[in-house]
């Protein structure tokens, strides 16, 4: 079973390659585009770039804001979708692009669009939607902070050796909505079709995200993503400074960046700072993802281990 080219809509037509049954569309909130003073803004409508860079390394203000917006985007465009007369338990289902153990930013902005999703639709007697877990295996986690500087070929490349998983019985039949925050080449996109292009019974594709860089921007410089990532963040106190807000995450992208940390009294500055509760998941993330087998995460692994035995939390 192929996929059957859909439309790219908020921002014009681009076809899918792959033939076949299976309807895939995809759609974005925003289009990203360099503007005449260098600059990435939207096209048609604004975005927050210093938001989406706070959102990128843990903000839920941000994660929340962003993930309405793309509820809204589903809830007007897909509205077919949530017909109270065909709508039932499970018949659609949200997914974030995939990730391991440790959820990326997009999944923590996907259950702030289911959260409104199902908000709208129980507040109207109409059965809620679901969520799907899709997995990504093997995967180096180290390479998550990596990927974005990355060209076409290279995140090809590299994505040429995951495999992904996912509970196939539970798609028989279902509408499925996969969600992630930016597409730059499409590399990563077109490794999920390929493989759900395999999976019987899936009555429809859409394939959601917040923003969508112009082909042309990507073309010249797939490493834009780095860019937008890092637009406002990027040193450990504006990690720091998001944590104390009150409205933090992990991610597995910030998970990272603080261990990126070339400067290690400013490392062990940082860990000191963490309350118990973040500091458990930092430490979580890092172990679940194996950081420890990595020389160069070596002694920090060490540092969050001393940290957690010395409060008593491990």
């Amino acid at each position: 079973m192929g996929i059957v080219p859909g439309s790219f809509d908020v921002t014009g037509s681009e076809a899918l390659a792959a033939p076949g049954p299976l309807r895939c569309e995809t759609i974005a909130v925003h289009r990203l585009v360099r503007g005449e003073d260098g600059r990435i803004r939207g096209r048609e409508s604004e975005v927050s770039l210093d938001g989406y860079s706070r959102f990128k390394h843990g903000d839920e203000r941000w994660a929340r804001r962003f993930g309405h917006e793309v509820a809204d985007m589903l809830l007007s465009r897909k509205s077919a979708l949530f017909r109270s007369g065909t709508m039932r338990s499970e018949r659609v289902l949200l997914a974030s692009f995939p990730y391991k153990y440790v959820p990326t930013a997009a999944a923590n902005m996907v259950d702030h669009t289911l959260a409104r999703i199902n908000h709208v639709l129980t507040g109207s007697g109409r059965p809620a939607a679901g969520l799907l877990h899709v997995f990504k295996y093997p995967w180096q986690a180290s390479i998550e902070h990596y990927f974005p500087t990355m060209s076409e070929k290279e995140r090809r490349l590299m994505l040429g050796n995951v495999r992904l998983s996912v509970d196939r019985s539970r798609l028989e039949g279902a509408h499925l909505v996969v969600i992630d925050d930016v597409r730059v080449t499409g590399a990563t996109q077109d490794m999920l079709l390929t493989f759900l292009s395999e999976v019987p019974g899936l009555a429809s594709l859409t394939v959601a995200f917040l923003c969508d860089v112009a082909p042309e921007v990507a073309r010249e410089n797939p490493a834009v993503e780095f860019e937008i990532n890092h637009h406002e963040v990027t040193t450990l106190e504006h990690v720091e400074a998001i944590a104390k807000s009150g409205e933090f995450r992990w991610n597995v992208r910030v998970a990272k960046f603080v261990l990126e940390e070339r400067d290690e009294a400013a490392f062990d500055a940082f860990v000191l700072t963490l309350g118990d509760r973040h500091l458990e998941e930092l430490y979580r993330s890092a172990t679940l993802n194996e950081y420890h087998f990595e020389e160069k995460y070596r002694r920090k692994m060490g540092v969050l281990a001393a940290e957690m035995e010395r409060r008593e939390l491990v």
